[in-house]
């Protein structure tokens, strides 16, 4: 019995159409991890403004912070994009503490922009020389346990003033996706 075979235009379409399944079936999973990977990002974004609360305390103490607090963005973002900061007193404030409105300028412009460094992919990528340690970058594992137990990467406990997180592994991976995209 002859061995029945397709058409060479009818083969051809075929591969074609088998072709365009294939990229489809990759845009697919590649658009399914683009948005796993914006939902990450969007939730680190959320947590470090405070949108989304992660339960923190001080070093060496029990109670809970509230969550205004808690957010990365209080230390680590200029003021000038922050909704409730202010580095100056309003001028009714100035006005009552005899301060003019050029001392409340001068006081302003020599604030700091933000209290701690400010958090990017530049910063924690690049290798930085704490109080004598070696020179050591960030990666999501150092970052998340700097965030829990304030031991950073060169095995140096930073300032009690930084709050003690009581993160997820998710929260933290979400975290450091947001850092990597600023």
């Amino acid at each position: 019995m002859p061995e029945r075979r397709l058409p060479p235009t009818r083969r051809a379409l075929f591969a074609a159409l088998l072709l365009l399944l294939l990229a489809l079936a990759g845009a697919g999973a590649a658009y399914r991890a683009w948005q796993a990977r914006h939902q990450q990002n969007a939730l680190g974004r959320a947590i470090f403004q405070g949108e989304v609360a992660v339960p923190a305390r001080l070093a060496r103490h029990a109670v809970a912070l509230p969550p205004l607090a808690t957010r990365c963005a209080n230390c680590h973002e200029d003021r000038a994009v922050l909704p409730l900061a202010s580095p100056a007193p309003p001028s009714s404030a100035a006005t009552i503490l005899g301060a003019g409105a050029a001392v409340a300028a001068r006081a302003a412009a020599s604030a700091p922009a933000t209290f701690a460094v400010r958090l990017d992919a530049a910063w924690l990528a690049e290798p930085h020389v704490r109080r004598g340690g070696p020179a050591v970058a960030y990666d999501a594992a150092r970052l998340c346990r700097l965030l829990r137990s304030g031991i950073d990467p060169a095995n140096i406990v930073i300032s009690p003033t930084m709050p003690r997180y009581d993160s997820t592994d998710a929260q933290c991976q979400a975290l450091w996706a947001y850092l990597q995209s600023r």
